[in-house]
């Protein structure tokens, strides 16, 4: 924990759930949230 450590590595995209994940993540970083 502390570590930026993409979801993607926790989770490994699976079907219309990963293409998701990728597409809130890009948000994330682009709104320059950070999830500890």
């Amino acid at each position: 924990a502390g570590q930026k450590v993409p979801v993607a590595e926790l989770f490994p995209p699976r079907g219309v759930f990963g293409l998701y994940v990728q597409q809130r993540l890009r948000e994330a970083r682009g709104a320059g949230e950070v999830f500890c």
